[in-house]
């Protein structure tokens, strides 16, 4: 039988906010830049058809880079996202804290294991995608 989910609660409800943010994110940017994937956005820079730092409709400051960008959102946290190999949107247990961090976040939990294991969790349950190198999938949604 398997335990409660929530072995850490602390670690477990920053992940549920940052990763509900890093949804929001994508989603400002899909909106500004005509496409869903981060591939396609930094593609779209590439071509000359979006501007490589901005704003998104919802005013929030945006900057592309290398193989992803950054959105700040209206709490201040700062949403990194990649494009991940094979298609979709990934981050890393850092990206996690930074944005936490950034958008000073009080109860989230101090430590960038405590976050990486609830990461490992959620892949082991089936909940996130884990990549080769220590980086996450972004669900859909």
């Amino acid at each position: 039988m398997e335990t409660e989910h929530r072995d850490d609660p602390p670690a477990h409800e920053a992940v549920d906010r940052a990763l509900s943010a890093f949804r929001e994110g994508r989603r400002a940017m899909a909106r500004r830049g005509g496409v869903a994937s981060v591939e396609g956005i930094v593609g779209a820079v590439l071509r000359g058809a979006l501007p490589r730092a901005g704003r998104t409709g919802e005013g929030w400051e945006y900057q592309v880079h290398g193989i992803g960008y950054t959105v700040t959102l209206a709490d201040g946290g700062d949403v990194h996202l990649d494009a991940a190999p094979g298609g979709g949107a990934c981050f890393r247990a850092f990206d996690v804290r930074q944005y936490l961090e950034s958008a000073s976040d009080a109860a989230a939990p101090a430590g960038l294991g405590r976050l990486g294991a609830e990461l490992r969790r959620r892949a082991g349950r089936g909940e996130l995608t884990a990549l080769p190198g220590g980086g996450f999938l972004l669900p859909e949604g």
